[in-house]
């Protein structure tokens, strides 16, 4: 159960501890279980992109999935167009 919470938390929020908050895990095991669903090809991070080199280093990535179904079921949002708007 603490899996299928933390997964629902990756499709609705992007900061580690909000995840790690919402799903009741530590933020070592959030970032661990991100990386499985990483290599499983569930989410990809998306790095922030700035001219000075620093910035980005210091951003943290935006992580999306590769399903939108899977975000809104995960979600409970009646459609994929939702999910898209963000409302």
């Amino acid at each position: 159960m603490k899996f299928f919470r933390f997964i629902t938390a990756v499709a609705a929020r992007v900061n580690y501890k909000a995840i790690a908050d919402d799903a009741d895990i530590d933020q070592v095991t959030c970032k661990n279980w991100l990386n499985i669903l990483e290599t499983l090809g569930i989410v990809f991070p998306l790095r922030p992109y700035a001219k000075k080199v620093l910035k980005r280093t210091i951003k943290t990535p935006k992580l999306y999935f590769y399903d939108t179904g899977l975000v809104t079921y995960l979600t409970r949002w009646p459609s994929s167009e939702v999910a898209e708007s963000g409302r």
